[in-house]
């Protein structure tokens, strides 16, 4: 992307000169314009790459300290089965398999690592009555959520819809409807 905006300039320079004479040689200042401009650009560049970064540590952060009902990511499924018994539904898509217990409004999205179930991600929905560890839960109002992760929420990302703990890979992601939350996804959305 860098290239190519990089090239563009070139263009541009080659093309101006072209236009206000061919025999006309840039000089120090408008070469050092294009310096400048340049730099601004992949300063620009850093820059977003380092906020994408510092939300995704967020996510994964709180990944590590969020939990469901006790439950977080990385959980084996035999302390699911031990918790909740069988689930209501099971299901597989791609390499994940689901279960979903309507019953407590939970479903734990599944991979296999190292020959073990683990959890990729947990959606809590309706009929789910616990609440994150900074008390948000379904039915909570979209202004709580954002007074209560303000520091991780990722304006770049968030919509009314979905506010985003994190990045758009890794974190807490707030489903919202009317400016209440719908349903709360832990892991990937």
């Amino acid at each position: 992307m860098l290239k190519n905006r990089m090239v563009l300039v070139l263009v541009l320079i080659i093309f101006s000169m072209c236009l206000y004479g061919c025999d006309e040689e840039l000089n120090e200042q408008d070469m050092s314009l294009v310096d400048s401009k340049v730099a601004i650009q992949q300063d620009t560049e850093n820059k977003t790459a380092s906020i994408y970064s510092d939300y995704k540590k967020i996510g994964e952060y709180l990944l590590k300290t969020e939990a469901v009902d006790e439950i977080t990511i990385g959980t084996v499924a035999t302390k699911i089965l031990s918790k909740y018994g069988e689930p209501d539904t099971h299901t597989t898509e791609s390499n994940h398999i689901i279960w979903a217990y309507k019953s407590v409004g939970l479903e734990f999205n599944f991979i296999e690592n190292q020959k073990e179930l683990q959890v990729y991600s947990i959606r809590a929905t309706a009929d789910f009555k616990g609440s994150t560890n900074r008390d948000i839960k379904i039915g909570s109002s979209s202004e709580q959520v954002l007074n209560a992760y303000k520091q991780e929420i990722n304006n770049a990302t968030s919509t009314q819809e979905l506010i985003i703990a994190g990045n758009d890979s890794s974190g807490i992601y707030f489903h919202i409807y009317k400016n209440i939350v719908t349903s709360i996804v832990f892991g990937s959305k």
